[in-house]
C-alpha cells in the first residue's frame, strides 16, 4: 500500500493495481506563456521518470515524454485542477519519493511528494535517507540521515540442542533448550513453562535454567511434556514455538531371581519383571564358573522365566539375567547354582547357592562387579 502526502494536506492511498494522482503546484497565473519544462523525479534518480516539454510551443502542444518504467501508465493531465500526474496500473515497484519540477522562464519551482512507509523489525539500525541534487549541476547533492529505531516486542525461537530434530529422549540423558530471543528494547522477563505450567529451577528434580537455557539433568518420565518459553518487553508479550518432549524409558533389570526344579543335568530360573513402559524381552547366559565355556544362551520374549537342560551334571554355573528394549539393556542379575551330582539325584536333595551381584557388558564378556 502506497500512501502520498502532498502540500494540500490530501493523502492518496492506492494498492499496488489501483490509481494514483500526484498533483504539481502550478502558482504562476501565466503559466501558459511562462513554463518550459515541467519533470518528475522518483527518489534520487537523476533521469525524470516524466517530462513535458513546452519550449517550442505552449502547454497545449507540449511534448510528453515518458520514462519506460511508467508506458503507458503514467500521464500528466494539465487540465486537472491542480495539473497532477496520474498513474494506472501502481505497480510495487512504484514506491518511493516523488518530486514535482517546473521551470519557467523566469524562475524554478518545486513541488515535493513524501511516500510513507511501515517499518518492519529488520528496519531497526538502518539509515533513512533523504538526498537532493541538480540534474543540471556537478555540485555535490545535499543529504540529510536519520537512524531508524523500529520498537517490536520479542521474537522468540525455542531449539533443542543437538537434537537433529529428533524429540525423543532415552530416559537418564541431559537435554538442554534454548530460547534464541530478538527484541528492541531488550526484553525484562523471559520465562518457561511445560504444558502451560511455569518451569523453575530445581536442584531436586535435575532442573536448571541459565539466561536463555533450560537443562533437563537425568530426564525421567516426570519431565515429559510440550515445552515453550515467552518473554515480553515495553512493546508486548511473545512466546515461542512448541518442542514437545519424550522420554523413552530404559529397561528395569530384573527382580528376585532364584532357581527350583535342580536336577541333574536341568533347571529352573524364575525372576519377577521390573517395570514395562514398551515391549521388553529376557535375556539368560550361563556360564561354567571359569568363564571357559558357554553353555546356555536363551530369550524370553513373555516373562523372565527359563527351564534350561542338557547341562553336565555336579557342575557351578554363572548365570546371568537381563532384560532389553528399544533403548538399550538393563543391568543384570547374576546366580550361582550347581546342578546335582548323580547321589544327590538319587536322594532328592538339593544344592542351591543364589548370590545377586549386578554386572556390566562390556564387548560381549560377561564382567562381575
Amino acid at each position: 500500500m502506497i500512501h502520498i502526502f502532498t502540500e494540500y494536506s490530501a493523502e492518496f492511498t492506492t494498492l499496488q493495481g489501483g490509481r494514483v494522482v500526484l498533483p504539481c503546484n502550478l502558482t504562476n497565473p501565466s503559466y501558459d506563456e511562462a513554463i518550459s519544462l515541467i519533470m518528475w523525479y522518483k527518489g534520487d534518480s537523476e533521469l525524470p521518470v516524466y517530462t513535458l516539454d513546452v519550449r517550442k510551443g505552449t502547454l497545449r502542444t507540449a511534448i510528453h515524454m515518458i520514462g519506460e518504467e511508467y508506458r503507458p501508465r503514467a500521464y500528466f493531465d494539465l487540465f486537472n485542477d491542480p495539473p497532477s500526474l496520474k498513474i494506472n496500473p501502481v505497480l510495487k515497484k512504484d514506491s518511493g519519493v516523488y518530486t514535482c519540477r517546473v521551470d519557467s522562464v523566469g524562475h524554478e519551482q518545486h513541488t515535493k511528494h513524501y511516500v510513507t512507509f511501515t517499518p518492519r523489525s529488520d528496519d531497526n539500525g538502518k539509515n533513512l535517507t533523504c538526498r537532493v541534487k541538480n540534474p543540471r549541476s556537478s555540485e555535490i547533492a545535499l543529504e540529510d540521515n536519520r537512524k531508524l529505531n523500529v520498537l517490536y516486542k520479542p521474537k522468540l525461537t525455542l531449539t533443542l540442542r543437538n537434537s537433529n530434530g529428533n524429540h525423543r529422549i532415552k530416559e537418564g540423558t541431559c537435554v538442554y533448550l534454548d530460547c534464541r530471543v530478538i527484541a528492541n528494547p531488550q526484553i525484562r522477563d523471559l520465562q518457561w513453562k511445560v504444558d502451560g505450567r511455569i518451569v523453575t529451577s530445581n536442584q531436586l528434580t535435575g532442573i536448571e535454567i541459565r539466561e536463555q537455557s533450560l537443562k533437563l539433568k537425568n530426564v525421567t518420565r516426570g519431565l515429559e511434556g510440550r515445552y515453550h518459553c515467552t518473554a515480553q518487553n515495553i512493546v508486548g508479550i511473545s512466546r515461542s514455538n512448541n518442542i514437545s518432549l519424550v522420554i523413552l524409558p530404559s529397561p528395569e533389570p530384573v527382580q528376585n531371581c532364584s532357581v527350583e526344579n535342580l536336577t541333574l543335568k536341568s533347571m529352573k530360573v524364575v525372576c519377577s519383571p521390573g517395570s514395562r513402559y514398551e515391549e521388553t524381552k529376557y535375556h539368560l547366559v550361563a556360564y561354567t564358573t571359569n568363564g571357559q565355556q558357554l553353555l546356555v544362551n536363551s530369550t524370553s520374549f513373555d516373562c523372565p522365566v527359563f527351564i534350561i537342560d542338557h547341562l553336565p551334571a555336579d557342575t557351578l554355573l554363572v548365570i546371568s539375567i537381563h532384560s532389553s528394549n528399544s533403548q538399550g539393556n538393563s543391568a543384570a542379575v547374576v546366580l550361582e547354582a550347581r546342578t546335582l551330582s548323580s547321589v544327590e539325584e538319587d536322594t532328592r536333595e538339593t544344592t542351591l547357592l543364589s548370590v545377586p551381584l549386578k554386572i556390566t557388558r562390556h564387548s560381549g564378556i560377561l564382567v562381575l562387579t
